[in-house]
């Protein structure tokens, strides 16, 4: 069926249980291992520009309420950028990526309520 762009589903352990929202891990199984969050609330964030030169501004909607945990990953799963971390009501958030080399990165934002990722692209 339809799925929406950067969202995945799967069942944990693999095959069992309900579709939860999940991280996406190509080629891997999805497991129980580790911390689960059986809600899931949804927060939409903005990049601009994306694709971007050196900096991007990321805006939240709705406004974080909550400290959250900023991080970018390669596409092979590799964190490129330290982790950063986000105070509560939080609207947006600079980022300076210009040591980053072109290509494409997922950055992901998570709190103990929610968790989003992006796909973000510097040319």
């Amino acid at each position: 069926g339809y799925q929406s762009v950067d969202t995945s589903w799967g069942r944990i352990p693999d095959g069992v249980g309900e579709f939860r929202r999940v991280f996406p891990t190509p080629n891997h199984s999805n497991s129980g291992l580790g911390m689960f969050r059986a809600e899931i609330q949804d927060i939409n964030l903005e990049l601009w520009p994306n694709p971007l030169h050196d900096i991007t501004k990321l805006v939240f909607e709705p406004v974080l309420n909550e400290q959250a945990t900023l991080s970018i990953f390669d596409i092979s799963g590799r964190k490129v950028y330290p982790s950063i971390q986000i105070k509560p009501y939080t609207s947006s958030v600079m980022l300076n990526l210009s040591h980053l080399q072109h290509g494409i990165y997922i950055l992901r934002i998570e709190s103990a309520k929610f968790q989003t990722s992006e796909r973000l692209i510097i040319q």
